[in-house]
């Protein structure tokens, strides 16, 4: 009777465990450094994201011929868009229009007018807007 030993070709349990320990050692290493690099995106995210919502109001005012306002609480870290027309100031009634809140870690400062404690950059139908500045920073 021929009885052939066949070696085994693959990993031992022990060689698998020990190729795990080295990963989750080097993950644990990398992984404030990634932490980091996340909460580092907050600004420029924040800063592209007013960017868009006021060139939305620009052209919006443009198209619909009404004034839209966009309108920042840096005390609060929250900015949205409204309208005025001959009933008053609105909420725009589009997925625009609700309220943002700027991320953890960012604030806003301005230098724009204010109306009852609310700071405002007006966008008119002639394609006119109020100057204003508004610095996205890291607190």
């Amino acid at each position: 009777m021929n009885i052939r030993h066949h070696k085994s070709r693959g990993f031992t349990l022990l060689e698998l465990v020990l190729v795990l320990a080295v990963l989750a050692i080097i993950a644990g290493m990398a992984a404030p450094t990634l932490r980091g690099f996340v909460h580092g995106r907050n600004v420029p995210d924040a800063a592209a994201q007013l960017v868009s919502l006021t060139r939305w109001a620009h052209t919006q005012a443009i198209a619909e011929g009404r004034v839209y306002r966009l309108n920042v609480d840096p005390a609060a870290g929250k900015y949205w868009e409204t309208t005025e027309d001959g009933t008053g100031v609105q909420k725009t009634g589009t997925s625009l229009g609700r309220t943002y809140q700027v991320a953890e870690g960012v604030r806003s400062e301005t230098d724009m007018p204010t109306d009852k404690g609310t700071q405002i950059i007006h966008f008119y139908p002639n394609g006119r807007t109020e100057p204003g500045t508004i610095r996205v920073i890291s607190a």
